[in-house]
């Protein structure tokens, strides 16, 4: 146990215990690595469900993906934004985005008609005065963007 500085009389020392809970994402890599592939065609964000009407939480928030294009892709490793540090969805290995399939990632709730994705953040993600969704491949590269509201001038990075 490490020395403790002696309070004056009167004053009580307060512990504070926090339950930490490990995080369900990962961090993207620090540097993208070059393409092994072209990236999929036809694969974009077509909207962000930002004003959920769950209590507080808003759990029912999604951003919501589409395969616009002709083959079917593999979302492995690929990971959706929600523009903040570790407010990130990473897809599980062997996800396939059908052709003309939408997915959707929710804030905290599990829909498998919609791919049964979820952040599983107790907090909303989605500012209701404006935002940007980020998706990006497995190469860290940026495949589509949403933005909504004040963030629709953000730039691109």
């Amino acid at each position: 146990m490490a020395n403790r500085a002696k309070l004056p009389k009167g004053v009580k020392r307060i512990t504070y215990l926090y339950r930490v809970k490990p995080p369900a994402y990962r961090e993207p890599p620090a540097q993208p690595v070059k393409p092994e592939e072209p990236p999929a065609q036809g694969v974009v964000i077509t909207h962000i469900h930002y004003q959920g009407q769950v209590f507080r939480t808003q759990a029912d928030e999604f951003i919501e993906i589409a395969n616009q294009g002709p083959t079917p892709v593999d979302l492995s490793g690929w990971w959706v934004s929600a523009g903040h540090i570790g407010q990130n969805f990473f897809f599980p290995p062997q996800t396939i985005i059908k052709p003309q399939q939408r997915l959707r990632i929710y804030t905290d709730e599990i829909h498998p008609e919609s791919g049964g994705f979820s952040f599983g953040s107790k907090r909303a993600l989605w500012n209701d005065k404006g935002d940007v969704g980020l998706l990006f491949d497995k190469t860290g590269a940026e495949i589509a963007r949403w933005a909504y509201g004040a963030k629709v001038a953000t730039p691109p990075r």
